[in-house]
């Protein structure tokens, strides 16, 4: 658990009911035993920020895989330390961590010793469990594999789901049937085609609608077909939210960079130009919930062999800059933080996400001048990154953890 600390700060606070960024205003931010006790009129501080800079709430992460495990052995890849000081570098200060490890937390104790081992980073981490066939212990998220599920049908989810209800389950939505029928095909991208996310996608929202006992997040959102049936799902009063990530925001199959071809692997895959478009649309309004990296460390000779996944945690911050005129201010801080504040507030009774008294003293400070993610050397330990040397309109200044300064550009 982060230390608790007690610090002023001064500058541009990124506010909901600006309508550009460019309204907001100056204000002094006392923290106070790790949380925000006093929003006032600007008057200094220990730290003051200029404007070119603005101040939100720290962001947050619901996607990300930090490696460790009580057993060690990915620990050459990425800890929960190298991890949050990879969040760091990205402007993030709390982070929710998957449960695909060798040693999964499958069950009471073993999520247990993984807490123990999380409670050692320099931020905030929820920890996701394997939802098999029931949960094992209340008050913690539970995380769907439907591609490595045998059953997939509509019934055998809506029974998974009763099994399940009251918890939040996110998902990982690609089809098991229809990457069954792709194994054989030449690339990545043609065995794991959109049509196993858009039928995955369409066969848990039915399951959902015949059992809405539960709270279902789609992650890595990445075909455009899916934001249309998001949004039905949404109108419908659906329990239902979804993430993009960034590389699906950034890049498709033409612009990733040249240089890293063999390493463009990711579930899901990379898709198209028009499906960025229609993703940013939907982040735009509000289909698409949250902003998540999906941080997935392999080193380079992992990702020779194809491993899927690309690190993110570090390129959060400077890729978020770049959304701030894109998205309205509330949009904005809604989806870097102000949705994740909710799975925060259901699982560690904390608030998160907001810039006000009371609120757990976690900020980000973005500065607006062109900048990005360093080539070297890297905070993560799997030492690359596919936004290594892009220029982004904006990157992390500094970062504040419950009121102790923990990262300054």
């Amino acid at each position: 658990m982060p230390a608790r600390g007690d610090l002023a700060l001064e500058g541009r606070v990124l506010a909901p009911e600006a309508r550009t960024a460019g309204e907001c205003r100056r204000a002094t931010i006392r923290i106070a035993a790790g949380a925000i006790a006093e929003v006032a009129p600007p008057r200094g501080g220990d730290l003051v920020f200029g404007d070119d800079c603005l101040i939100a709430p720290g962001f947050i992460d619901l996607h990300a895989h930090c490696r460790e495990d009580p057993s060690g052995a990915h620990n050459y890849k990425e800890d929960f330390q190298s991890a949050g000081a990879a969040a760091l570098a990205g402007g993030i200060v709390a982070l929710a961590d998957m449960p695909n490890n060798p040693d999964p937390p499958s069950t009471p104790e073993r999520w247990a010793a993984k807490r123990r081992l999380a409670d050692r980073a320099p931020i905030d981490i929820v920890l996701f469990a394997p939802a098999r066939e029931a949960p094992f212990q209340e008050g913690i998220p539970y995380k769907l594999y439907l591609s490595e599920r045998h059953a997939g049908s509509e019934t055998e989810l809506a029974d998974l789901f009763r099994a399940f209800a009251g918890a939040w389950l996110a998902v990982h939505a690609e089809d098991p049937a229809v990457l069954a029928e792709r194994r054989g095909a030449a690339t990545h991208e043609e065995r794991r085609p959109r049509e196993a996310e858009i039928a995955a996608t369409a066969k848990l929202l039915a399951a959902l609608r015949a059992r809405p006992c539960l709270h279902l997040h789609f992650c890595h959102v990445s075909a455009a077909e899916c934001v249309p049936l998001l949004r039905a799902a949404k109108a419908e009063g659906l329990p239902v939210s979804a993430e993009t990530c960034l590389h699906h925001l950034l890049f498709d199959v033409e612009t990733f960079p040249p240089t890293l071809r063999a390493y463009r692997n990711v579930n899901p895959p990379l898709r198209t130009a028009a499906d960025r478009e229609a993703l940013l649309e939907g982040l735009r309004a509000s289909v698409i919930d949250a902003l998540a990296t999906d941080h997935a460390p392999h080193t380079p000779a992992e990702k020779e062999r194809g491993a899927p996944g690309f690190p993110g945690l570090d390129a959060y911050g400077a890729f978020a800059a770049g959304l701030i005129e894109r998205l309205t201010p509330a949009r904005f801080l809604e989806a870097t933080s102000g949705f994740a504040a909710g799975f925060m507030r259901r699982f560690t009774g904390e608030t998160f996400g907001a810039v006000a008294p009371g609120a757990v003293g976690s900020l980000t400070v973005l500065a607006l001048r062109p900048g990005g993610v360093r080539k070297a050397p890297f905070p993560t330990k799997c030492g690359w990154s596919p936004y290594a040397g892009r220029v982004f309109p904006g990157e992390v200044e500094a970062v504040i953890v419950r009121g102790v300064p923990a990262f300054r550009r």
